[in-house]
């Protein structure tokens, strides 16, 4: 049996859900229901709010869309020979594509650097008076990991902002984003 509970929402969002249902063939209750329930799954399962796996995965689909594939680190320390100004050149080309994509805002600049960075090395963030301050670090094989993505992300975030400050060392990227 299902029990009827009144939900309230913005008039515009509401017009939208008709739509949405309707252009689906499916009626609102069901779309509503279905919508509601993969956000809980999505809470549930990996601890997200909806809205930050939305950012995720804008900013995901967005690199995927430059060619970007998901390597892992162990490869990459194979790979050591690129040059760092051909790291810089591909954060550059990336940064363009973002741009376009209108994926340049603050917060999908330091959602870049948390999912670069992630699962490569630890990453903290530190507010600095008026700048969010990131720190990467590894060490061992994977220091030269960071390194190289290091240089990637100084391309890409200089070319997104210019007053984004990257300085890259073996096995350290600090990066400072104003918050202005």
């Amino acid at each position: 049996m299902v029990k009827r509970k009144m939900l309230a929402v913005h008039e515009d969002i509401a017009y939208e859900v008709v739509k949405a249902a309707k252009d689906r063939g499916e009626t609102v209750y069901h779309y509503v229901n279905s919508i509601l329930q993969k956000a809980l799954d999505v809470e549930r399962m990996y601890g997200h709010h909806p809205a930050k796996a939305l950012d995720e995965y804008k900013v995901y689909s967005s690199l995927v869309s430059t060619g970007m594939i998901l390597i892992p680190p162990d490869v990459l320390v194979n790979i050591k020979n690129i040059s760092s100004d051909m790291w810089r050149d591909y954060g550059r080309r990336i940064a363009r594509i973002l741009i376009v994509k209108g994926v340049n805002d603050k917060t999908s600049v330091k959602r870049i650097i948390e999912l670069t960075f992630k699962g490569v090395g630890d990453v903290s963030r530190v507010k600095n008076g008026s700048n969010t301050k990131f720190i990467c670090t590894s060490s061992g094989p994977r220091d030269s990991v960071v390194e190289m993505l290091g240089y990637m992300i100084q391309g890409m975030l200089e070319t997104i902002d210019s007053n984004i400050k990257v300085s890259v060392y073996k096995g350290l990227v600090v990066i400072e984003v104003p918050e202005n």
